[in-house]
């Protein structure tokens, strides 16, 4: 079974686009599962931005060495770089969002802002922090803190 599930790559040109390969061995309730949810968060998070291919080991086995395939099912993105590995069902969505390096968060966000405002920005009301410790926001807003002191009258 190589099954290739391809979405429109046209509109891949302006987006980053996706290369996922499933393997799977037969129609294992699991390798079943896998599919279905990988469908789903694809739909859901890439629309129109990648292919999937799905290997079945039971066919093709020497097609697990060039990825060095372990386990069953497990699904590899190839593109965008770097190689990413998930094992199991991919029930967990939030794990497989982590482990594909897909963030829902910031496309629901700009896109949420374009709509309202018409412009390719952040919303201002957006806090973007990092993990690094750089200078605090001097104008009042939904970043700043308040630093008051209890002692002060």
């Amino acid at each position: 079974m190589m099954d290739t599930t391809t979405a429109n790559p046209a509109s891949a040109m302006d987006e980053e686009y996706w290369e996922l390969r499933l393997y799977v061995a037969g129609q294992t309730p699991k390798s079943i599962l896998a599919l279905a949810n990988l469908k789903k968060y694809c739909e859901q998070y890439l629309k129109g931005r990648y292919a999937i291919e799905v290997i079945d080991l039971l066919k093709d086995p020497q097609l697990a060495e060039g990825d060095q395939i372990l386990a069953i099912p497990t699904l590899v993105r190839k593109v965008p770089e770097p190689i990413r590995k998930i094992i199991g069902d991919l029930s967990n969505e939030e794990r497989v969002l982590v482990g594909l390096d897909i963030r829902p968060w910031a496309a629901k966000a700009s896109t949420r802002w374009k709509q309202k405002n018409g412009r390719n920005r952040p919303a201002p009301n957006m806090c973007f922090t990092s993990t690094l410790r750089g200078p605090r926001p001097t104008r009042p807003g939904p970043c700043a803190t308040s630093r008051t002191s209890a002692n002060s009258t």
